[in-house]
Formats: structure tokens, C-alpha cells, sequence
């Protein structure tokens, strides 16, 4: 299952030393629409170009593992299966938090966006590309989670008592 996935993945990206498999609702909704990830949200642009998407096979043979690797080896940052969760990378376990994190954000507020029944504003490819490109270059903010990690590991700490990071 998982392991031999995580270990593919591994080994396709030597720079990666975390990745992360979950479950969450909003990519699972997401994930079983035919278009996928759309550009509705800051966290939408962030992942701009650094999301993949694969069929889920609860198999996992050789074929699946594979397909997800070689996403990864693309440089994507994480993977949608569809209908069922996600596989996200990082060069540390705040990295990949961070990935997760706003994939989720994105997912939820595309269902909130598509729920009003109202016509969507998406932007376009050039407007989306600026927007991506300045937010990888900005020098006022971080997109690997190293920012918000400390703050993380203090909430689950205090709302998790004995269990420390």
C-alpha cells in the first residue's frame, strides 16, 4: 500500500524527506470532479502547475506506483487520487505540512465558490502565471511552511497534551 508508494516516490526525489498521505474531505470532493483544482484562491495560485492527479487503484501494483513517482519526479509538489486523498512532498515535514495544508484551503474554498451556484471568475493563464511567478519570488514570504511550523507545533502540543514534538 503506502509504504511501497512513499518508497517510489523517495526514490524518485532524492531532495524530498517528507511526504505526507492523507484523507481530507475537500480534496477527496475535489479530487472526484472532472476539472480538478481550479485557480479560485491564493492558495490555488501557490499550487499553480504543482499539482498532479492519478486515478486511485487500491491495488497499488508496480503500474500505480509508478505514475505517482513519476509525477513527483516532474516536480510536483503534491498529488490528487481521485476520489480518495493525496500524496504531498517536502524537503522537511513543514514543507510538506504546507502543501497539504493549502491544498486543503484551496479545495475547501473551490467547494464554498462552486456552492453559491454562481458564475466562477477565473483568471486567466497570463494573470495567473504573474501572479504565480511573484509569489515565488517574493522576498516578504516563504512558501515552504518554515514560517508557520513553529506556531503548528505549538498548537498541537498545547491541544495534545503529552504528546511533544
Amino acid at each position: 500500500g503506502c509504504v511501497p508508494v512513499g518508497r517510489a516516490i523517495f526514490d524518485a526525489r532524492p531532495d524530498v524527506n517528507s511526504l505526507i498521505h492523507a484523507h481530507p474531505h475537500a480534496v477527496m470532493a475535489v479530487s472526484a470532479t472532472v476539472k480538478g483544482l481550479l485557480p479560485l484562491s491564493q492558495a490555488a495560485f501557490f499550487l499553480h502547475n504543482a499539482i498532479g492527479r492519478y486515478k486511485y487503484d487500491f491495488g497499488y501494483g508496480e503500474e500505480f506506483e509508478a505514475a505517482i513517482a513519476s509525477q513527483f519526479l516532474s516536480g510536483k509538489r503534491a498529488v490528487m487520487l481521485d476520489h480518495h486523498g493525496l500524496y504531498s512532498v517536502g524537503t522537511s515535514a513543514a514543507d510538506a505540512w504546507f502543501v497539504t495544508f493549502y491544498l486543503n484551503q484551496a479545495c475547501e474554498v473551490q467547494l464554498r465558490a462552486l456552492s453559491t451556484g454562481q458564475q466562477l471568475l477565473l483568471p486567466d493563464d497570463a494573470h495567473l502565471n504573474a501572479q504565480y511567478l511573484d509569489m515565488l519570488n517574493s522576498t516578504d514570504y516563504a512558501y515552504d511552511g518554515s514560517r508557520e511550523w513553529a506556531g503548528v507545533v505549538r498548537k498541537v502540543n498545547r491541544e495534545l497534551p503529552g504528546y511533544e514534538f
